[in-house]
């Protein structure tokens, strides 16, 4: 936060309102506790933290990231609002840095598919699921660069009439275009943690499918990934990879999830899995607080928590039982 004129001598109520946005500075009270394992993290120990000014080992991708873009092009931090969170200001200007960067002495102005971003497999994959044979492109026609979706036809659209799950998305992608360098580099040395908040908004199954295969990439490249989510297709995603890494032929379940056959391209992805840990967790609201438990067994024969994943598979589950009652004949749907 010192990078942007942040008063570190602020209070409490002020600095978590500035951190987290308008309306969150009583969130932290006296008696709030936050322990992972046997360390315990005070509201100082945060604070200074913070205040370091250092290069950041984590990389925070927030789920409010569709507001990150104005006119099609990503928003300054100091154009923002204070009531917008500090996460979705820092990631808008990571990404308005980035653009200006890697795409100034770039002529051809094409950010998706780019040559030189991610691996041809997937792209495809995200090409498929999400921008059906579009290009996203800088147009440089007007007096402000916006982001384009250049359609086979030749026209080209602007963001205010992308689908929901494009504009949701293509922040998210560029991100991870600053993850996996166009470059020799396996990845961004700086950063060790990527954390993502609910990836799957505006996706279809298919386009969550694709983004966990860039996941699978960034855990093969070496980051360590945290994924917040409502979805229970990024849950079974999680569910079959940690199935996977019991099989003795864990390359060809590897490619029948993600729907390619390029087995060479992909195999030491998959081999890598087996050194993978994947964990589950579900924070259970409770009267005296909030818990994390960890469901990472998934075992859909098991109890509780862990049988319906945190409670994203208990609706359809209820809703699979009240129709079986329903007897056969009535049962048409007609």
């Amino acid at each position: 936060m010192v990078d942007f004129a942040f008063d570190p001598s602020r209070g409490r109520s002020d600095f978590m309102a500035d951190y987290l946005g308008e309306g969150m500075g009583s969130l932290w009270r006296d008696d709030t506790l936050i322990e992972t394992g046997k360390k315990r993290l005070s509201y100082d120990n945060i604070k200074a933290t913070t205040y370091k000014g250092r290069e950041h080992s984590v990389f925070y991708i927030p789920a409010q990231r569709v507001l990150t873009f104005e006119g099609g092009w990503p928003k300054r931090f100091l154009n923002y609002e204070a009531s917008v969170p500090f996460v979705v200001r820092e990631f808008s200007e990571a990404l308005f840095v980035y653009l200006d960067k890697a795409y100034s002495s770039d002529s051809s102005g094409k950010l998706f598919p780019h040559p030189k971003s991610l691996r041809a497999i997937l792209k495809d994959s995200l090409d498929a699921s999400v921008y059906r044979s579009a290009n996203i492109s800088i147009d440089k026609e007007h007096a402000r660069k916006r982001l384009v979706l250049k359609m086979g036809d030749g026209s080209a659209l602007p963001m205010s009439t992308w689908s929901a799950g494009q504009r949701e998305f293509t922040p998210l992608m560029l991100g991870l275009y600053k993850l996996i360098p166009a470059s020799a580099k396996a990845k961004d040395e700086n950063i060790t943690t990527v954390i993502i908040e609910e990836p799957e908004m505006g996706l279809h199954p298919r386009a969550i499918t694709s983004f966990m295969f860039v996941v699978m990439e960034l855990l093969y490249r070496g980051y360590s990934v945290v994924l917040s989510t409502h979805s229970p297709a990024v849950l079974e995603i999680a569910w079959a990879l940690r199935m996977f890494r019991g099989s003795p032929d864990i390359q060809r379940a590897f490619c029948s999830l993600f729907g390619t056959t390029k087995r060479k391209e992909i195999g030491p992805m998959a081999d890598a899995l087996r050194d993978i840990d994947i964990r589950v967790h579900y924070f259970k609201p409770e009267a005296e607080g909030t818990i994390s438990l960890d469901i990472s067994g998934m075992d859909p024969g098991g109890i509780d928590e862990e049988a319906d994943w945190g409670g994203l598979t208990e609706q359809s589950s209820r809703i699979s039982e009240i129709v079986a009652e329903i007897p056969p004949k009535y049962g048409t749907g007609v």
